[in-house]
């Protein structure tokens, strides 16, 4: 015999999973088959000078949408996104690159993000891997 308690578990996991599930079918994301990762990070010499940028770069699989950017950030005491504020979006190529540049950090994060999506200027730590954050890539500096 089921109980009441196992019938409201089950509910409770559907009413969480179905709109999540959903809203990544409606948005055509198939976060199986996104992925980002960093190919090029700043050299350890960069020091942490904020008046210095150093290109960083990558590649993606979009898992069938298009409408996707990377969102790239440095790590010092906090994560700061780069390279700036005022522009915290990178578009990614036909062919699966991007290129930005940062400022140099202990570690780099690059987010791909497939629809709307504020990232915080600086933040203690990154977003969790979920719409519209679909995939996350860390290194260290090299």
């Amino acid at each position: 015999m089921t109980s009441k308690l196992q019938i409201a578990s089950v509910t409770a996991v559907l009413l969480v999973c179905i709109p999540v599930w959903s809203q990544q079918k409606n948005q055509g994301i198939h976060t199986q088959t996104a992925s980002i990762v960093i190919t090029t990070v700043p050299p350890a010499d960069a020091g942490g000078s904020p008046t210095i940028t150093r290109p960083i770069a990558g590649t993606t699989r979009r898992g069938g949408q298009s409408l996707c950017r990377v969102v790239v950030f440095a790590h010092t005491d906090a994560w700061y996104v780069q390279p700036a504020t005022d522009h915290p979006f990178t578009e990614i190529g036909d062919d699966g690159k991007w290129n930005t540049s940062t400022h140099p950090g202990d570690h780099y994060a690059a987010l791909l993000v497939c629809g709307a999506y504020d990232p915080a200027a600086k933040t203690d730590s990154l977003p969790a891997k979920r719409v519209p954050v679909v995939a996350i890539d860390i290194k260290p500096k090299l």
